[in-house]
């Protein structure tokens, strides 16, 4: 190894982001000869890559044995033994004129050259190809290649994916609406295609229930030392663990394409070609444990520690994540879940404390899909950011307090989140005052029973549409939109009121809304109003005509503070039933217009204290 690449690690070393010095280094168990190791031969651009190397491969933690990794069960050496050369005139497979002239094409339309050279030359080549997987349940179409043909630092958004598609140079850049995962110990990276990239065909996926592949025929479409288009065939050897070996015939430049399944007659893909293993055989990458990482659970969260932190225990998870990981305190905490902080794997803990200032980030992977999600960040008051982009909800049932009182979040993006079989979402983003904008679009409400305190303290929120909530099962709305002070535009028209029981404060505070269409409102089961409107500041008029209020019994402070109101139609108001009217109507303005026909009204309104 150089001199230079040797100081460089003593600097970096010295300088990582999980701690300052090399003694605490070694209260990781991370050995300054491995580190220097692992950089010889996969010559990673960071040493934070060494280190995530090595923990993800969980190579041993000697000097002696230093180059055994135990989880692979070869050498480190061998991670970068890329490509091997099999004796082709041993093999003796042959597709037919009529078979090759189909995969020809196939592979024209579905695979490309990947191109990581930069302009000095410096980089490799690598082959790529396009698929469709089941991802969360549903289909999308990707580009898969090799995590050491694209590692992490290649699919950062604003960044562009040079390949070959057709003969022609192609970009694909990275962005928010693309999915990208990769991962260094299943050696793959996949990005999402869209309609926009014109891709023309996509391979599908092998039926992997059934492993025994032995001595089947294969292909792969690769396009070696960065060459043309060209294919290869050999036999299927075996799987174990999560690799493929086979004895199809690669070169450099190889790496990243498909491992083809002769057998069937559309192609179906078995694998990612990896690499060499030795002089018999190459090695891939199972196809079922790619899907299967791909679908894994993982959260990623971003804390800021501030100055009045410092030393003190910060909450990063609570005591409701009891509920995530399904187990009772004090289990097998390994058995359900993972945590990383910087990248380095740690004991579960509900706090910690932070010497240092400044962001941390914070990765959860669930080792089990989850059917109760209440409370997962309940009270992480210094979380600033969170990608829930790879979280699995389709089975989860309670989402209530998930985000409640997450104060410095400014953003959430919810846009994969299948809330299908979810029956409580109370208190979800209560004191999210942070948050901007929300888009609750894809959320499927039907069977939610309980939104009360849903959206308490939204304060920075200025539009809300849920058009698209069915609230038919929903019995208690209170507080759902109390102290959202920002808000100027509330889209509730689809609501579906039937089944509520309790409003009291549900509108109270939102002093920012000028108007409230509330026409769609069925009251008739409605018991409790208290503070329903109170503080409204901002709100000119309000027809209630619909509302049909002979249950309710409390309509204490109902609209008081409503101080723009000019028109107020309560029409058809029955307050035989209620007990309670305490200033109902204190400080409305005295040339607000009122409509109504119910004595009690009346008779409140002669007596109140108008503004």
């Amino acid at each position: 190894m150089k001199k230079e690449n040797e100081n460089f690690i003593n600097f970096q070393l010295n300088d990582t982001n999980y701690y300052k010095d090399y003694k605490k280094l070694e209260e990781m168990g991370i050995d300054k000869l491995m580190i220097k190791k692992v950089y010889e031969y996969i010559n990673p651009k960071s040493i934070d890559d060494s280190i995530e190397f090595i923990y993800q491969h969980e190579c041993i933690k000697d000097e002696i044995n230093i180059n055994k990794c135990y989880f692979c069960e070869k050498e480190i050496k061998e991670h970068i033994n890329f490509e091997g050369l099999i004796d082709k005139d041993k093999l003796d497979v042959k597709i037919n004129d009529e078979k090759y002239k189909i995969l020809k094409e196939k592979g024209e339309k579905a695979t490309c050259r990947i191109i990581t050279k930069d302009e000095e030359g410096n980089g490799i080549n690598g082959s790529g190809f396009f698929c469709k997987i089941l991802y969360l349940n549903k289909t999308i179409k990707v580009l898969f290649t090799n995590n050491h043909i694209l590692n992490k630092e290649s699919i950062q958004i604003g960044k562009k994916i040079k390949l070959v598609y057709k003969g022609f140079r192609k970009e694909l850049e990275i962005t928010e609406k693309r999915f990208c995962k990769t991962s260094i110990l299943n050696d793959f990276t996949c990005i999402q295609i869209l309609e926009e990239d014109k891709i023309e065909d996509f391979f599908e996926i092998e039926n992997y229930n059934n492993n025994n592949y032995e001595n089947e025929d294969i292909s792969i479409i690769h396009y070696p030392k960065g060459g043309e288009m060209k294919i290869d065939s050999g036999h299927f050897i075996q799987i174990k663990k999560n690799k493929i070996y086979h004895n199809v015939n690669t070169e450099n430049g190889s790496s990243g394409s498909p491992i083809i399944l002769l057998l069937s007659e559309n192609f179906p893909i078995i694998g990612i070609h990896e690499g060499g293993y030795n002089e018999k055989s190459n090695v891939g990458i199972y196809i079922k444990d790619i899907i299967e990482c791909i679908n894994k659970n993982e959260i990623d969260c971003i804390f800021e520690i501030k100055d009045e932190n410092l030393g003190k225990e910060i909450q990063i998870l609570n005591n409701y994540f009891t509920n995530f990981i399904d187990f009772f305190f004090g289990n097998d905490l390994e058995k359900y879940c993972e945590l990383y902080l910087d990248g380095k794997k740690i004991n579960i803990c509900w706090t910690y404390k932070f010497y240092k200032k400044g962001e941390y980030k914070i990765k959860i992977i669930s080792k089990q899909l989850l059917n109760d999600m209440s409370g997962m960040f309940n009270n992480c008051s210094s979380l600033t950011s969170l990608n829930l982009s790879n979280f699995n909800t389709n089975n989860v049932t309670k989402m209530n307090h998930i985000f409640n009182n997450c104060f410095s979040l400014t953003s959430l993006d919810l846009s994969n989140f299948n809330t299908n079989n979810v029956t409580k979402m109370n208190h979800m983003f209560s004191n999210c005052s942070s948050l901007t904008s929300l888009d609750l679009t894809n959320f499927n409400t039907i069977n939610v029973q309980d939104m009360m305190f849903m959206f308490t303290n939204c304060s920075s929120l200025t539009s809300l549409d849920l058009s698209n909530f069915n609230t038919i099962n929903v019995d208690n709305m209170r507080y759902m939109f109390a102290d959202c002070s920002s808000l100027t535009f509330l889209n509730l028209s689809n609501f579906n009121t039937n089944n509520v029981t309790h409003m009291r404060y549900m509108f109270w505070g939102c002093s920012s809304l000028t108007s409230l269409n509330l026409s769609n409102f069925s009251t008739n089961n409605v018991k409790d109003m208290n503070h329903m409107f109170c503080n409204c500041s901002s709100l000119t008029s309000l027809n209630l005509s619909n509302f049909k209020t002979n249950n309710v019994k409390d309509m204490n402070h109902m609209f008081c503070n409503c101080s723009s109101l000019t028109f107020l139609n309560l029409s058809n108001f029955n307050t035989n039933n209620v007990n309670d009217m305490n200033k109902m109507f204190y400080h409305i303005p005295k040339q607000c217009i009122i409509i109504s026909n119910d004595s009690r009204i009346n008779e409140n309104l002669k007596k109140n204290e108008f503004s």
